[in-house]
C-alpha cells in the first residue's frame, strides 16, 4: 500500500510541475528576469534615450496598451501576460524540424511562430504585437518632437515607449 501511495505522489508531482511551467505568471517571471539581466538594467543607457530613471523606478511610469501607467519592469510583465491570453499562446508552438506550426495546435496553420513573432518576411493582419511593431513604436518614441511647445507630443512619446517595452515581452 505504501509503495502505491509513494508512486501516486511521484506521478502526481511530475504532472503538477509540468502544468505550473505553463502558467502565465511563469512567463512573466522569465520576462522580468531577462529584463533585469539585460542592458535595460543600466539607467545610464536608458537616459541616453530620454528615460532618466531606472527599470523599476516608481517615479518613471509609462502607459501600457490599456492606458495604465507602470514601470518598465511591470510593462514587460504585462506584455508577457497579455501574450499568453487565449488564443495568442497557441502560436508559440513550432516544429523546427519541419519548419511549420505544430499541427492541430496553432490557430494559424500557415505561419510559423518565428515568422509570426518577427513579422519580418510579411505582415499579418491578425498580428499587432510583433518585433516589427515594437521597432515601429520605438522609432516613434525616439523621433517625436519634444520641448516647451510640444507637451501633447511628450505624452505620445511616453505611450510609444510604454508600448515598446510591452511588445518586447510579447514575442
Amino acid at each position: 500500500m505504501m509503495k502505491k501511495v509513494i508512486l501516486g505522489v511521484g506521478v502526481w508531482s511530475v504532472f503538477v510541475s509540468n502544468i505550473w511551467a505553463y502558467e502565465v505568471e511563469t512567463h512573466q517571471d522569465i520576462s522580468e528576469a531577462a529584463a533585469l539581466l539585460s542592458v535595460l538594467e543600466r539607467s545610464d543607457l536608458l537616459s541616453e534615450i530620454g528615460l532618466n530613471l531606472g527599470l523599476d523606478d516608481p517615479d518613471m511610469k509609462l502607459p501600457n496598451s490599456k492606458g495604465v501607467d507602470k514601470t518598465i519592469k511591470l510593462l514587460i510583465r504585462d506584455g508577457a501576460k497579455f501574450e499568453d491570453n487565449f488564443p495568442r499562446f497557441l502560436n508559440h508552438f513550432y516544429d523546427p524540424l519541419q519548419n511549420r506550426p505544430l499541427q492541430n495546435i496553432s490557430i494559424y496553420d500557415t505561419e510559423t511562430s518565428p515568422d509570426w513573432a518577427l513579422e519580418d518576411m510579411s505582415e499579418f493582419d491578425t498580428q499587432n504585437n510583433s518585433y516589427l511593431d515594437a521597432q515601429n513604436f520605438y522609432y516613434e518614441a525616439l523621433t517625436i518632437p519634444t520641448g516647451l511647445f510640444a507637451q501633447a507630443d511628450e505624452e505620445t512619446r511616453k505611450e510609444n515607449f510604454g508600448l515598446t517595452f510591452q511588445r518586447v515581452a510579447r514575442m
